[in-house]
């Protein structure tokens, strides 16, 4: 192109995909060999030519000349979207790194590839936890459900173009219900992109930064002062203690990331020594980066749990598996209400917080605390009035108190009622008897209804509030 090296804008939704599927456009050239061709065509110049060339190769088969210009025309415009051409100013045409990567690619790796692409690049992540998020609840999602889930019109055909380019790599189902294949996606991405969900940004960066140091020598061990100093290199905007610097590969290492080795002697004494325990990662890491960013929920959906076998096992098994179950029965009510998941077990001074999740509701920000108190005690005044002090200063709006096995004393649902009302706070509850039917939709009947209570008794008290003599 004329103007250097195109621009390739983020996507931030679901790429426009009107027409542009292997059935559509292969009907005369076969599935199989469409996207080499589209890629080939698209090579060298103008877009009203290659839109003229896919209407009559690829559109035969349409009857009407303004059908088929307008199908082609939907190709181009997809193309786009999904990041494969650049179109200039004069109208001239040239692929994208990713477009002239598929292009080269032998044939029996195209698809898998492409799929790579849309799932990291493409928002198609976003299509799978969309999915698994109706699995998890029992339930099986039409594209009219998933189109509106994901912000698309109900009648939007974006959804069924993505499934169809996915479908092809085996990470979907490619008819019928939506349905994820677990196997496909982990061949697609590589079993050690699970791993890497939840993590902050630090230590994502640290773990990047120790696998371009692996990539780079031919020692299994690495000195975790050196990949410091690439990560920090690397991004600026981190920083990564060295005075602790031991404690944090630590951390890595109870995460099952990196595994300490014996301490290498250096200048100043000894230095902390890993190995790195993170599994295949098929992507880029520029793929990897976005991938992850399209996360709601901090963890890889295939490792949560049902709904109905987590409500289940609240109050079996030992004390860390109970303990993880209340963890994934909070992620669970997350997705439920549309939050996307911020941080987990944040030490406050005097409690620990499960969770943190945010959202914005039309034009507000709200800002989630989700604690869950899986105990066979009932929740006490006492507690309600600790775990809302440990919110302080964390710019929380709303606070979710999760009490799966028990209840709540009357002393507990008087604080809540009082914080709730007389403070900037949406305090909520749910106790083990609203979740006696282990249904989703009745959990969410429970908060909507203290949601109106709430609201109405703010609205009470400003009254009140309003009419007292100056």
């Amino acid at each position: 192109m004329t103007n250097g090296d195109p621009v390739v804008p983020p996507v931030e939704r679901i790429p426009f995909g009107q027409d542009f599927t292997p059935a559509t456009l292969g009907k005369r050239l076969g599935e199989d060999s469409v996207l080499g061709w589209l890629l080939e065509a698209a090579a060298s110049g103008t877009r009203t030519a290659f839109a003229a060339k896919v209407a009559a190769e690829c559109l035969s088969h349409v009857p009407g000349d303004k059908d088929r210009r307008d199908m082609a025309s939907h190709v181009v415009t997809a193309m786009r979207g999904y990041r494969l051409i650049a179109v200039g100013e004069a109208d001239e045409m040239a692929l994208l790194p990713m477009g002239q990567l598929l292009r080269e690619a032998p044939g029996n790796e195209r698809d898998v590839l492409f799929a790579r692409h849309i799932l990291s690049s493409c928002q198609g992540q976003r299509l799978v936890d969309a999915i698994k998020r109706y699995e998890l609840r029992g339930e099986v999602p039409d594209m009219e459900d998933l189109s509106i889930e994901l912000g698309e019109a109900a009648t939007s055909k974006n959804i069924s173009t993505l499934r169809a380019w996915l479908a092809r790599a085996g990470a979907v189902s490619a008819k019928g219900a939506y349905r994820v294949i677990d196997e496909g996606l982990e061949r697609l991405l590589g079993p050690g992109v699970a791993a890497l969900y939840g993590l902050n940004e630090t230590e994502l960066e640290f773990l990047l930064a120790a696998r371009l140091a692996q990539s780079q020598g031919s020692a299994g061990s690495l000195d975790a002062v050196v990949v410091a100093d690439l990560a920090e290199a690397r991004n600026p905007d981190i920083r990564i203690r060295r005075k602790s610097l031991d404690r944090f590969v630590k951390t890595l290492e109870a995460g099952g990331h990196v595994r300490l080795l014996t301490a290498l002697a250096g200048k100043g004494g000894s230095r902390t020594a890993f190995e790195l325990l993170t599994g295949a990662i098929n992507v880029t890491e520029e793929q990897l980066r976005e991938l992850l960013a399209q996360s709601d929920t901090g963890l890889s959906l295939a490792e949560l749990l049902p709904l109905r076998e987590v409500v289940a096992g609240l109050g079996e098994g030992t004390a860390e598996k109970i303990g993880r179950m209340g963890e994934q029965l909070a992620v669970h009510l997350c997705l439920m209400l549309g939050l996307r998941v911020r941080s987990w077990r944040k030490r406050a001074p005097h409690s620990e917080i499960d969770l943190i999740a945010e959202r914005l509701s039309g034009l507000t920000y709200q800002r989630w605390v989700v604690q869950v108190k899986n105990t066979d005690g009932n929740l006490d005044g006492d507690q309600v009035d600790r775990e809302i002090g440990a919110t302080a200063g964390l710019g929380v709006t709303h606070i979710l108190f999760v009490v799966p096995r028990a209840g709540a004393t009357q002393p507990a649902l008087g604080e809540i009622r009082m914080r709730s009302r007389l403070t900037h706070l949406h305090i909520y509850l749910l106790t083990g008897a609203m979740l006696v039917e282990k249904r989703a939709e009745h959990m969410l009947v429970h908060l909507r209804r203290q949601a109106r209570q709430l609201e109405a008794d703010k609205r009470d008290e400003s009254e009140r509030r309003e009419g007292r003599p100056g």
